[in-house]
């Protein structure tokens, strides 16, 4: 793997494990495991849902601007599904301990690069958010959407 890694942090009570591991421009995988004793309770990878929630928010609030995007961004791999690169991260600091309820930050762009040439200038890049919380169930529930830039984003394409 040229790009990425993976780490992994375990709850003070060893109940929980939050493993994430890292792309070239954002997280592959965020994976939550609870266990119950020496079993698993439960297990998810939050990229998959929180990935859909937010392509799903962003495409119905701007149909138009989503569709350019997505072909501006077609010959650019998988780092840019449906042509956006989304990033799927918990807490503000890294090694932070994972609790239960969760907060997990979903952030979208479509230049993570911050490409300032006459091409991306054009294109207008698209920018958004999406709050979500995983609860001590499992159970993922997202909360504020914003098309916008988050305010305080601290990751990989903070330009």
């Amino acid at each position: 793997m040229n790009h990425g890694g993976g780490d992994g942090i375990w709850s003070e009570n060893s109940k929980l494990l939050l493993w994430v591991t890292e792309g070239k421009w954002t997280t592959d995988s965020v994976v939550v495991v609870k266990f119950k004793g020496a079993d698993v309770a439960w297990m998810i990878d939050l990229s998959p849902p929180c990935q859909k929630a937010i392509l799903v928010r962003t495409k119905a609030a701007d149909p138009a601007a989503s569709a350019r995007e997505k072909e501006w961004n077609k010959d650019n791999g998988a780092a840019y599904p449906e042509g956006f690169t989304i990033d799927v991260s918990t807490g503000d600091a890294s090694g932070e301990e994972p609790r239960l309820p969760l907060k997990v930050r979903v952030d979208l762009t479509s230049n993570p690069k911050g490409n300032s040439d006459a091409d991306a200038i054009q294109h207008q890049a698209i920018d958004a958010w999406l709050d979500a919380t995983l609860d001590e169930y499992g159970v993922l529930t997202f909360g504020k959407f914003q098309a916008e830039r988050r305010p305080d984003l601290k990751n990989s394409w903070a330009y």
